[in-house]
């Protein structure tokens, strides 16, 4: 690799951190998830009894030296997502060099770096970024391998696909695909490469893999009593997911919450699937509808979705270089169509979706040999250049608009200085993160009922917001006027509201201490 070939991957990257760390300074809440992950990176620290297995490890184990050192440990882990953010540059050129032969670097590079989903990721305190890291990683590591049926390479795409899997379940897809990429490797690769070893690699892969996921297999048995890389329980996870497609999701996902105990649900995905196969089959049908109406607007936006589509029309499909493995590399992602689909859920696609967006940048409107002296500008430098000035007004957003969640932090941290005690009543998880307190669910209980079970556990205030309890709880929709509808037990004592009109109420609950 030449000197110049280094400059795109680093000048790119030092853009990309930049970019997500200034987009960072805006955020106001921490994520639900996030409130997990630094609490496993403190237990690291602090108590490692206290380590909650239901999440994977690896993002708290990035997270706890930083979080030891660190006066803001929410801040600290919004820099380590930026800067795992801005490296995904690294790994989505090697990749490219790996799988195309056209000159692919600036405009990949430059995609993801910018795209708004990419830098959305990098600015929130959870794994994502350092998943597609490591995905991305493993895929540009078995094209190497299968290129020079080395050990080695085989032995590195093992290692950091099995260290994706220690980022996020879904890591265990692209571990598997790079693994059926190499033992098929016989079967497309071309004759110019090194004569595959598919035996040698699926040994080294293995090996490698076992050693990073093996204290990880230990610890969820020793823990859940069951062999697993994972300590979520998947059959739990789908039956929660059985809102999706529900007439009112987020209510049902608040009944599922309260209602289904994990001990309750299928204990994997294999059960699940044998109990409830007709609910699989209709939530990917629906799935398939929420992804074209709201994922894939969400994670390319429209200039994004454009350029994928002339690159997706500009595809070789030949033995070398062997482009047509891009497509098949999304080829994991289709398992998220079992669950609930979020934009956010799919940012593993958006390194690969990049390359293929830059093949067509690059073969668009590509002038003749005896044409390229005169031509410097083609059309899908112009293409390029729109979907980038697309993505400008995603990005300056955050100056124009509150963060949705800030109003649950003014609020938390209100009721922390209130004396808000142990606990309070209502799901609110970001306000308990910034109170001190635990959240007590309202369920499906009663006011009266809800009320009295708050007093058992030592609550003091009751909190409702005008976003989500409408959705969840419209018989308790005069509590958001401000009135507590003629009762004595209830004061309303504070009203935090931003510009835009999202508005959390604290009532103080009479009779407890």
């Amino acid at each position: 690799m030449t000197r110049g070939a280094w400059v795109p991957p680093l000048v790119l990257s030092a853009l990309a951190i930049g970019v997500r760390l200034l987009v960072a300074t805006r955020r106001e809440g921490i994520e639900v998830d996030g409130i997990l992950y630094l609490a496993n990176a403190a237990a690291l620290v602090h108590d490692r009894a206290a380590f909650n297995p239901v999440h994977q490890p690896l993002y708290s184990l990035v997270l706890a030296p930083v979080v030891a050192l660190a006066s803001d440990p929410e801040w600290a882990a919004r820099v380590v997502a930026a800067v795992a953010g801005g490296l995904w540059v690294l790994p989505t050129l090697w990749l490219a060099r790996e799988t195309t032969d056209a000159p692919v670097a600036w405009p990949a590079g430059l995609l993801v770096a910018l795209m708004p989903a990419a830098v959305d990721a990098g600015t929130r305190v959870l794994p994502d970024t350092l998943l597609v890291l490591l995905v991305t990683t493993t895929l540009a590591a078995a094209m190497w391998a299968a290129r020079t049926a080395r050990p080695l390479a085989a032995a590195v795409t093992g290692a950091a696909g099995a260290l994706a899997t220690l980022a996020h379940p879904v890591g265990v897809g692209f571990l598997t695909l790079a693994i059926a990429l190499l033992a098929l490797a016989p079967r497309w690769t071309p004759p110019a490469w090194r004569a595959p070893r598919p035996l040698v690699s699926a040994g080294a892969i293995a090996l490698a893999a076992l050693l990073v996921l093996g204290p990880q297999i230990l610890f969820v048995r020793q823990l859940t009593g069951t062999w697993s890389w994972t300590g979520k329980r998947l059959g739990y996870t789908l039956t929660f997911s059985e809102h999706v497609g529900a007439e009112r999701a987020m209510a049902t996902a608040e009944r599922l919450t309260a209602e289904v105990k994990r001990e309750d649900a299928p204990p994997s995905m294999l059960a699940y699937a044998w109990r409830s196969p007709g609910a699989l089959v209709q939530r990917i049908v629906i799935n398939l509808h929420l992804v074209d109406k709201y994922t894939l607007p969400g994670l390319l936006q429209a200039g994004g979705i454009v350029l994928v589509a002339f690159g997706l029309v500009h595809l070789r499909v030949r033995r070398t270089p062997p482009e047509w493995v891009l497509p098949v590399a999304l080829a994991p992602c289709t398992g998220l169509l079992l669950f609930n689909v979020e934009s956010r859920y799919f940012v593993p696609a958006i390194p690969v979706l990049a390359i293929i967006a830059a093949i067509g940048v690059a073969r668009l409107g590509q002038p003749r040999p005896a044409e390229a002296e005169r031509r410097r500008l083609t059309l899908g430098t112009v293409a390029l250049v729109i979907a980038l000035l697309s993505f400008v007004p995603w990005l300056a957003r955050p100056w124009f608009r509150e963060d949705a969640s800030g109003v649950d932090k003014t609020a938390g941290r209100w009721l922390a200085t209130a004396g808000v005690g142990p606990a309070f009543l209502g799901r609110y998880p970001v306000i308990g993160y910034y109170a001190g307190a635990r959240a007590i669910p309202l369920g499906g209980l009663a006011l009266d009922a809800a009320l009295a079970e708050g007093r058992r556990q030592g609550a003091r205030f009751l909190v409702v917001d005008s976003e989500r309890l409408p959705m969840i709880r419209p018989d308790l929709l005069p509590l958001l006027a401000g009135t507590s509808v003629g009762r004595a037990d209830l004061e309303l004592v504070k009203v935090v509201e931003d510009r835009a009109g999202r508005r959390v109420l604290i009532y103080r609950i009479a009779g407890t201490l």
